[in-house]
């Protein structure tokens, strides 16, 4: 084999190595020695294996390289043009000129690293297809003639197929009165109404009879130039067939340079309009009725319980039960005081109120069994997002939906379904009954009772609480109570025939409560589908479910099904309508500071005494209020709507939130939904960022996540050494950092950060694996995502993608959109004042505007803080920019790494003294240093001695002798912070969420061998495998007894993590997107640390892992290595 056949060879085997950053593996050619493969050979070599790609394959049957694809297009009498096909980039002959050989090398990694995905729905689209190109092109048949004019005949040729391939998919949609969803198509428009806003003075290639250019598509223009040309006058008489043929009925992606298996896509239609290949498969025909969603696809919307406002009384106190709009409170069964009023029985009113009673009785049954009466439900209607953010509608009410469908109709009148009338009619008039009768305060005060509040409250107003850092935690009601008031009022609630009779009754009422159970002990993220409420339920047994004249027969398939549809629906508003609606009237639902995951439940009643201080300190600090029609008029003259705070618990204190991604109501609709705030400050934020990419020198010591301290921490350590040196280490935290900065100040350092007058917003789509892991197939994340250039500014998208987008990515698919949207700077900094100056939030019903500072939640806030404080550094801080000084900032949070211990003193002295311009104050408990010094006569803290081993900052810590970096693991809350998954496939759910725990562990700064010393990657690495183990043990913990993975897939994650775990540190795609990061650490010491975490982990809770410790200690045996494990925290 030739040198250059090597070369190439190994430029292709390079991604065949397996592991879990390399997901995409491809087969090269075997071929024989001496570079060429002979006619006969090249005809008897086996079918080239295809390619894998983790988000390609979901999408495309077959994939193929561009080289293989043209292989095995060609004709079989081809062997002339299939040998120089195949032997590209194989030889580079010395005396080819310098062109040739840049040509010839394109061309090569044109062919190895474009792929071609083919569909299967590549029916006989190429009926006419050649006469048509015919006609196009003007010319005879000319499928037997060679392109003679070499380059130059070819790049005419080339240029005139794809005009011809984007009139052709114009005509193909002409017939349909579509238009062509292509990316080739993407700037074309059909007719001369175009012309006005298009370019003029187009080239005579770029003309395509009737279609006209609106915006130039970029892709386009890589079809039509070099090395695509030369490719076609490689492909001799039937180069024009088959370039066709290509753009026609094939995706095209090409290999983004950087990043790991990242490509873009060139042709084909849009990946985003495309279904995945598992999602087409066809489904049982029993379990197939038209565009229904599966009990599995209806998931129950969790969130709408969180952060709910109190119902008042006329008195002002707070109401407990169902709200007042809800269908059983607006629809209630007649009362016998009503009955004497209007009547008794036998009398004119006792038959008016029968029929108000029926009318009352029917609009529940609306509710109750939406799809039955053809109403909009959350089985088989299309949601509306122009109205809801949520997967599903919210049906509180449906006043205006049933007018629409049943016009002039009273409630009375409306014909009932057939499956619905005698029993289930009877059934929910019961319901009604016993609504009216439920005492909802009367049961909340037995299930969920209260301890007098008013010291607790005064305490809290008074800051007398010392050392009660859950204080406010401990008001919450344990959610075993909620569950236990919940089930209460549905077992008062629901007839007990709605259950069926005798046995069936009881086993299916105590599922169900078992289920109303589990509901309520989820955390923040968990989630509860139709599916799993149905389990246990006998379904089959119900009476009232079956037809009158086949109650007692056996039920057909027909039958069976439409019996759990009905059933299904009455699930489903038991728990979206009647017990999410209950817990959000009578409970506020929060995460806490600390707990993210888990929800705590505070009575409304108690809440309002906690929290109404803490918010009127709030009004007073930090807000101002404006009257109603001030507001309105601020709201009326720009796009910008108001926000809403709320409380965050956080020790014995409350912390504001505001959610400036919400979407609100858009200004004069009562329905519609407008943009957030955040996303009209999207392009702001865009050019923000692009001016950041442009000069981060303007941002000064600012890093934008932990993950940033390594490659500055890195190259401080090589500027410096570590040798006999000392470091003294400095860290403050600004107080309240986003709600002190001056706004006048902001907005006069911001005027000046924009370097264009005008700047075009192009966007682009990411694809990628919503997990990286491959155990959890067909989960794929679609993002649109935006970015800047300058006007004037050429550079391409290719170019952003491979130095800024991709560079990190592993395993997407990206394509940008061919319009692109002007904004001036004038504008853009018009709309960051008014959101800075005139920030709205509506407290209660009132207005208010932010005086202080700049939002919180907004997507500008962290830029804006970076950009102001990077000039704070510039004027006050100037004595540390020297090679000896190290100064990190991460929003607020300051970090100074010296070897001058006065530096350090200065700094810290500086910051505690205040900043005023900057409206900078610092939070001395929360200072610290690694050197004696007091400030104002007050000592600054030292790290404490469970830190000894090195300087916390930001969840890590940073050796103060060898500046090694290492995880703080000192407060870890492993079962709290879980998010369990209760559908299907419980053991892939399982392993995926074990390799997950520790690939976010797996950082270069922890592992890179040629910053930390070996004693501390094996620290650092024995940390993250004994970290991983005990969430191992949590997250089966969590899961029902009976749904607990077995000792077999325990085992098997345990090795799965073992190969994945080396694959990650040590893998060669690592080295190659980092260079100068090596671990040196082998695959047998990976697996005896692996096994040694476990051990010691499991070791402390054995219950159940038996046999687990047992394969342990034998694996252990078997490596037989001799050495001290790492010191750890289990």
């Amino acid at each position: 084999m030739s040198k250059n056949n090597k070369k190439r060879r190994r430029r292709q085997d390079h991604g065949t190595e397996v592991t879990s950053d390399i997901s995409c593996t491809r087969a090269a050619k075997k071929r024989k020695k001496g570079g060429r493969v002979g006619v006969l050979e090249l005809d008897k070599q086996p079918h080239p294996a295809e390619f894998t790609h983790l988000v390609l394959s979901q999408y495309f049957p077959c994939l193929k390289t561009l080289r293989e694809h043209l292989l095995s297009s060609l004709p079989s009498t081809s062997r002339i043009r299939r040998r120089k096909i195949a032997a590209v980039g194989d030889r580079v002959d010395d005396k080819d000129g310098a062109a040739n050989k840049t040509l010839e090398a394109a061309l090569a990694h044109l062919l190895d690293s474009t792929i071609v995905a083919a569909s299967e729905e590549r029916a006989a689209l190429s009926d006419g297809r050649w006469e048509q190109w015919a006609n196009f092109s003007q010319r005879g048949d000319e499928s037997y003639v060679t392109l003679s004019d070499g380059v130059t005949k070819a790049l005419f040729c080339q240029s005139e197929i794809v005009s011809f391939v984007i009139w052709s998919l114009f005509e193909r949609e002409k017939k349909c009165g579509g238009w062509p969803r292509h990316l080739l198509c993407d700037g074309f428009s059909r007719g001369p109404a175009s012309r006005a806003n298009g370019y003029i003075g187009l080239a005579a290639a770029d003309a395509v009879p009737g279609i006209f250019v609106t915006q130039p598509n970029p892709r386009v223009k890589a079809l039509k130039s070099s090395p695509w040309p030369e490719l076609l006058s490689m492909l001799g008489q039937a180069g024009e067939k088959m370039m066709i043929d290509l753009l026609l009925d094939h995706s095209i992606f090409v290999k983004v340079p950087t990043g790991n298996e990242n490509y873009y896509q060139l042709t084909g239609r849009p990946i985003t309009n495309l279904e995945p290949i598992t999602a087409t498969k066809p489904r049982d025909p029993s379990k197939v009725h038209g565009g229904q969603k599966s009990a599995v696809e209806i998931v129950f919307v969790r969130s709408r319980m969180l952060y709910s406002r109190a119902a008042l009384n006329a008195r002002g106190a707070v109401h407990f039960g169902l709200r007042h709009i809800h269908v059983l409170n607006r629809y209630p069964a007649v009362s016998d005081t009503e009955k004497v009023r209007k009547g008794g029985d036998g009398e004119p009113g006792d038959v008016a109120r029968q029929e108000e009673m029926r009318g009352n009785t029917i609009h529940c049954m609306m509710y109750l069994f939406p799809r039955q009466f053809g109403l909009h439900n959350a089985f088989t209607s299309v949601v509306d997002h122009t109205q809801t953010s949520q997967r599903f509608q919210d049906y509180t009410l449906r006043e205006e939906e049933i007018q629409q469908k049943y016009k002039g109709l009273s409630p009375g009148h409306v014909s009932i379904p057939k499956r619905l009338r005698g029993a289930p009619f009877h059934l929910v008039e019961k319901m009604q009954i016993l609504h009216r009768r439920c005492s909802y305060s009367a049961l909340l005060k037995h299930y969920c009772p209260v301890s007098p509040t008013d010291d607790i409250v005064a305490s809290l107003r008074d800051g007398a609480t010392r050392d009660q850092h859950a204080l406010i935690l401990d008001l919450a009601t344990p959610a075993a109570h909620v569950s236990a008031y919940c089930q209460a009022v549905l077992s008062r609630l629901v007839p007990d025939k709605f259950w069926g009779d005798g046995q069936t009754r009881v086993a299916n009422k105590q599922v169900f409560l078992k289920h109303v159970h589990h509901f309520v002990k989820l955390r923040r993220f968990e989630t509860m589908n139709l599916h799993e409420l149905s389990q246990g339920l006998k379904i089959n047994q119900i009476e009232w479910l079956a037809p009158p004249e086949l109650a007692c027969q056996k039920a057909s398939q027909s039958d069976r099904r439409k019996r759990v549809e009905i059933f299904q629906e009455f699930l489903y508003y038991l728990f979206d309508s009647i017990l999410i609606p209950l817990i959000r009237s009578n409970f506020y639902v929060t995460e806490s500071n600390t707990n993210r995951s888990q929800l705590f439940f505070f009575r409304h009643d108690v809440w309002r005494q906690v929290a109404e201080p803490f918010m009127a300190v709030l009004k007073a600090s930090m807000y101002e209020e404006i009257n109603t029609g001030e507001a309105q008029r601020i709201l009326a003259s720009r796009d910008l709507n108001f926000s809403q705070v709320r409380l965050l618990p956080k020790g014995s204190s409350m912390r504001p939130i505001t959610n400036l991604r919400r979407r609100t109501l858009a200004q004069g609709s009562k329905k519609t939904l407008g943009a957030s705030i955040n996303t009209i400050l999207g392009p702001a934020h865009t050019m923000l960022k692009y001016e950041k990419t442009k000069d981060p020198s303007r941002l000064g010591s600012a890093i934008f996540s932990v993950g940033d301290i390594y490659s500055r921490l890195k190259a401080f350590k090589e500027r410096v050494g570590t040798s006999s040196r000392r470091f003294y280490f400095a860290k403050v935290d600004v107080k309240a950092a986003f709600d002190t900065i001056p706004q006048s100040a902001v907005l006069q350092l911001i005027s000046d950060i924009p370097t264009h007058g005008q700047y075009n917003l192009i966007k682009h789509v990411e694809v990628e694996r919503a997990t990286g892991d491959p155990c959890a197939p067909g989960k794929l994340a679609k993002r649109w995502r935006s970015y800047a250039r300058g006007i004037g500014d050429h550079v391409t998208f290719m170019d952003v993608l491979a130095t800024q987008i991709a560079r990190n990515k592993n395993n997407a698919v990206y394509f940008e959109s061919v319009f692109q949207k002007v904004h001036s700077t004038i504008d853009l900094m018009n709309l960051i004042t008014s959101h800075i100056r005139q920030n709205l939030v509506r407290i209660g019903k009132k207005f208010y505007r932010q005086k202080n500072g700049i939002p919180q939640g907004s997507i500008l806030s962290s830029l804006l803080c970076n950009y102001f404080y990077a000039d704070l550094e510039r004027k006050k801080l100037s004595f540390l920019q020297s090679d000896d000084c190290l100064l990190l900032r991460l929003i607020d949070d300051f970090l100074l790494i010296t070897l001058d211990v006065s530096k350090a003193k200065q700094f810290v002295q500086v910051m505690h003294a205040g900043v005023p311009e900057y409206g900078v104050t610092v939070n001395p408990s929360k200072s610290l240093v690694n050197f004696d010094l007091a400030c104002q006569e007050v000592k600054v803290p030292k790290p404490g001695p469970g830190r000894s081993i090195g300087f916390p900052y930001c969840g890590t810590l940073i050796s103060c002798s060898s500046l090694d970096v290492s995880k703080d693991r000192r407060d870890l809350a492993a079962p709290r912070a879980l998010t369990v998954d209760f559908s299907r496939h419980q053991g892939s759910n399982f392993q995926r969420k074990v390799l997950n725990a520790f690939k976010i562990q797996s950082h270069l700064m922890f592992f890179d061998s040629t910053h930390n010393s070996r004693r501390t990657v094996m620290a650092n690495l024995f940390g993250a495998l004994a970290e991983t183990a005990r969430k191992m043990w949590a997250y089966a913990r969590a899961m029902p007894l009976g749904r607990r993975p077995r000792t077999h897939v325990v085992l098997q994650t345990v090795a799965t993590l073992i190969d994945v775990a080396y694959a990650l540190l040590a893998s060669r795609s690592r080295r190659d997107r980092f260079p100068g990061y090596q671990c040196g650490i082998s695959k047998k010491l990976v697996k005896w640390l692996s096994l040694h975490a476990f051990r010691r982990v499991l070791a402390k809770r054995q219950a159940g892992y038996g046999q687990v410790l047992s394969w342990l200690d034998t694996e252990i045996r078997k490596l037989n290595v001799k050495g001290k494990l790492p010191a750890c925290n289990v």
